[in-house]
C-alpha cells in the first residue's frame, strides 16, 4: 500500500522455461512452439508497460514458471485500499 502498487501472480507447474528462452520470451515473433505466432508475451509486457507497470518470470524451484506483475494502483484505487 505504501508504494501504491499491486502485485498479480501468475504461476503454472508446467515444464517452465529455459534459461535462454527467458531472456527472449518478451522479444516480438520469438516462439518455442511449433504452432503461434510469438506475439503473445510481447503484447503482454507492451500492455503492462503501457499502464506504468512491469512483468518479470520468475523460475520457480518446483518446475513451472511464476510471472510477477506489479500495477500502480490509481488514486481512487488507493483510497479505497485503506478502507479495507
Amino acid at each position: 500500500r505504501e508504494r501504491r502498487q499491486a502485485l498479480v501472480t501468475v504461476t503454472h507447474n508446467g515444464p517452465g522455461v529455459e534459461p535462454a528462452a527467458r531472456d527472449r520470451m518478451f522479444q516480438p515473433f520469438f516462439t518455442t512452439k511449433a504452432k503461434g505466432t510469438g506475439l503473445g508475451l510481447a503484447l503482454v509486457q507492451k500492455i503492462i508497460v503501457i499502464h506504468n507497470g512491469r512483468i518479470a518470470p520468475v523460475h520457480a524451484l518446483r518446475g513451472g514458471l511464476r510471472m510477477d506483475v506489479v500495477l500502480p494502483l490509481a488514486e481512487t484505487a488507493t483510497a479505497a485500499v485503506k478502507q479495507l
